[in-house]
């Protein structure tokens, strides 16, 4: 009883660290994406391995380092929200625990940058890093 008020009181501090940190406009959706394509080419099927890069934003088709970082992030969230008994995580109508960490920002890594944030896009380095430093405080 007492661990889960522990962890209890935790996620309201968490909670309480990025309201403040939203407001300061520190993590805003801004940051992370508004889930818009700014990009005159609306079908990710046509990017290339030669074209494919982790260049801001960060979305479905990119691929490198940063996505590495965003997918490994991903499985912070993914392990300890389910661990809390928050929902869990599903791809393909199936409970995932975690995701695969392949610099590659497919339709899983999609799916799970939805659920964890409501966003499909990291707009900026700030942005990838607060989303880092929020997985690492869990």
């Amino acid at each position: 009883m007492k661990k889960a008020l522990l962890i209890f009181g935790g996620l309201i501090g968490l909670g309480t660290i990025g309201l403040v940190l939203y407001k300061k406009g520190v993590f805003s959706k801004k940051e992370i994406g508004a889930g818009t394509n700014t990009n005159s080419n609306t079908n990710s099927n046509t990017a290339t391995a030669n074209t494919r890069n982790d260049n801001f934003p960060l979305k479905k088709g990119s691929y490198g380092e940063r996505v590495k970082t965003l997918q490994t992030t991903l499985n912070k969230f993914i392990k300890n929200w389910n661990k809390l008994g928050k929902s869990e995580f599903t791809y393909n109508n199936k409970k995932q625990t975690s995701i695969g960490v392949d610099k590659d920002w497919g339709s899983e890594t999609e799916a799970a940058m939805s659920w964890a944030t409501g966003q499909n896009t990291v707009g900026s380095e700030t942005a990838l890093n607060n989303l880092v430093v929020m997985a690492n405080s869990l």
